[in-house]
């Protein structure tokens, strides 16, 4: 199962988008990825995810500290 979710500050027009999925050895992986609405300034980071816990983990960590820097989740 993969998840995606996209958080964007419109003031500060800058994003933040985290997928979470099943790499060819069955591995979960997260990958992060962050910048600008406006250019092509940002970065990514990717995590090897080692327990369901720590994948639940890290999604809440992830959606208080957007929250708490005033992004929305963005709707498709």
């Amino acid at each position: 199962m993969t998840m995606l979710e996209l958080w964007i500050h419109s003031g500060k027009r800058r994003y933040y988008k985290f997928v979470i999925y099943s790499d060819l050895l069955g591995d979960r992986v997260l990958l992060r990825s962050w910048g600008s609405l406006d250019s092509r300034v940002g970065g990514t980071m990717t995590q090897v995810i080692s327990t369901t816990d720590e994948e639940l983990s890290l999604i809440d960590s992830i959606r208080k500290r957007r929250t708490q820097h005033n992004y929305e989740l963005a709707t498709h």
